[in-house]
């Protein structure tokens, strides 16, 4: 697992930058609201369907799992 965790993913730069203007604005206001981030909700639960659980079941930590 130590493999997958290392990797970096790339969000798109839209987001990026969606992110930045949102929390320099907020800052400047001195309130960051909750749905800030909320734009790489869907990218994240893509990624870890895809990257991080598939591989999982596949591996032989998950067989491990099972057996206990």
């Amino acid at each position: 697992m130590k493999e997958l965790l290392s990797k970096k993913y790339r969000f798109p730069l839209d987001y990026v930058r969606h992110v930045q203007n949102k929390l320099n604005e907020e800052i400047k206001q001195n309130s960051i609201p909750r749905q800030l981030f909320s734009i790489y909700l869907d990218d994240l639960k893509i990624n870890i369907k895809e990257i991080f659980y598939e591989p999982f079941l596949k591996s032989k930590h998950f067989t491990r799992y099972l057996q206990w």
